[in-house]
């Protein structure tokens, strides 16, 4: 897949709500990936114990339920996160791709354009400082 259409993907899963991308820290080294949205929450079992408490999941479903989310890491951290993305066939994505996503589709000068006018918003009279 060229990396137009794989912007483009991506950038049309996140506008409809399906995915997001995520910068974590791990360890002391910066990770970037897209995956999606409802893998983005730290501990899910709080949110599937009540799903039992309110008759919306079975007690006996509860830890089958748990294992099934998100490859099997229903509590992401330090110790998880290498499980998460291998469990998830998660691509880890590079600098240089963050840096092309976010600027896909952009026409050339368009950040120096912006950063122009947000100067000169910023030195406006009306422009409100927050300390």
């Amino acid at each position: 897949m060229s990396l137009d259409i794989e912007f483009s993907s991506l950038q049309a899963d996140i506008f409809e709500g399906r995915k997001d991308i995520s910068v974590f820290l791990v360890k002391g080294r910066f990770y970037y990936l897209a995956d999606d949205k409802e893998n983005f929450c730290i501990d899910v079992r709080p949110e599937y114990r009540s799903y039992v408490e309110r008759g919306v999941l079975q007690e006996e479903l509860y830890d089958a339920a748990l294992f099934q989310f998100r490859g099997g890491v229903p509590v992401l951290n330090c110790e998880t996160f290498e499980v998460y993305v291998k469990n998830n066939n998660l691509a880890l994505l590079s600098v240089e791709w963050m840096r092309g996503f976010f600027r896909h589709s952009l026409p050339a000068g368009y950040f120096s354009q912006l950063y122009r006018k947000l100067r000169i918003l910023r030195t406006s009279p009306g422009y409100a400082k927050i300390a």
